[in-house]
């Protein structure tokens, strides 16, 4: 494929995920966006779902406990696009088929699988992206400083990026989840993030390596340069494209294990609802809701799919020759 259509392929999807996170108290909300009080004041009850400041959340949405039951003195101006909360469990709809009523159907507790999916983007991007910055700053902390200072610095770093790149991933993120003795998104970031360096840190150590002995560099160091200016300043803005590339390619995969965590019960617990924890949900209907099987297996897929999209058109569009390949 053509880098430029690969990268804006990546782009497209990647994007539409980041809106639909934003936006997911708009798309799926038991709570009404726009209400108009019985004394004529207009609130947006949906936005106390936002990390809003107190007093702006009262003045805007009012009392988001009124909401969840409806208030019969307020007129319904605009409600969400899907009427449902992620969490609130409908014994009257266990297991319904997708329909006009629930687009995606219902779960074993009646819960809406379509606004369990708006929710599970919100946590599957933020688990994705935190960790990938986590192992971000590892990586290229560690990667800059081995291949800068090289010697024993270089050989000590080395031998700690070989002993973590060999463990077990899925074990040791496991036993740092245990360690930490806490089911939210912290620790699951946390976990995930540093495990996840060594690729980072490979890659910047060679860009280091590649880099340190140029002209221009050797000109700051003539000039009086610190080390910490020449590797900040001068070195790590030539080294980004590697980062770029691996950092794409990491958020896919924390998705990927954020997703296998929750399946297995180790990951974000219930009823916080995430991908894996749906799937989990369908492996104990015995196969009888398809639907809870397809809907977090397809949001999974196109995660997955955008990012690694955007790493690869990152890296043709970052490398003349395999733009020249491509042409």
């Amino acid at each position: 494929m053509n880098p430029r259509r690969t990268l804006q392929a990546g782009s497209t999807i990647v994007g539409f995920l980041i809106l639909v996170a934003l936006a997911a108290p708009l798309l799926s909300n038991d709570k009404p966006i726009i209400v108009r009080q019985s004394d004529g004041r207009v609130r947006y009850p949906a936005l106390a779902d936002y990390p809003l400041p107190t007093g702006w959340r009262v003045r805007l949405a009012g009392d988001p406990s009124r909401w969840s039951q409806g208030d019969g003195g307020a007129r319904l101006i605009l409600p969400a696009l899907i009427p449902y909360s992620a969490t609130r469990t409908n014994l009257d709809a266990i297991l319904q088929p997708p329909g006009a009523d629930h687009w995606m159907g219902t779960d074993a507790l009646g819960r809406d699988i379509a606004a369990r999916m708006v929710r599970g983007t919100v946590v599957s991007l933020t688990v994705g992206i935190s960790a990938m910055l986590v192992s971000l700053v590892i990586g290229v902390v560690l990667g800059s400083l081995a291949g800068y200072f090289g010697g024993m610095v270089d050989t000590l770093i080395s031998r700690v990026i070989e002993v973590v790149f060999c463990f077990p991933t899925l074990f040791l993120i496991l036993a740092l989840v245990g360690i930490l003795d806490a089911a939210g998104i912290l620790p699951i970031v946390l976990a995930i993030g540093v495990t996840r360096w060594t690729g980072m840190a490979r890659y910047v150590r060679g860009e280091f390596l590649s880099l340190r002995e140029r002209d221009f560099v050797r000109s700051a160091r003539a000039a009086g340069a610190s080390h910490a200016r020449i590797i900040f300043r001068y070195i790590l803005p030539h080294s980004w494209n590697p980062v770029l590339v691996t950092a794409a390619f990491g958020v896919s995969g924390a998705v990927l294990l954020e997703a296998a965590l929750s399946f297995l019960g180790f990951g974000i617990q219930p009823p916080l609802p995430t991908w894996g924890n749906i799937l989990t949900e369908a492996q104990a209907a015995l196969g009888s809701a398809w639907w809870l099987l397809l809907w977090p297996a397809a949001g999974i897929f196109l995660t997955v799919l955008g990012f690694n999209l955007l790493g690869e058109g990152f890296r043709d569009a970052l490398d003349p020759r395999r733009g020249r390949t491509h042409s």
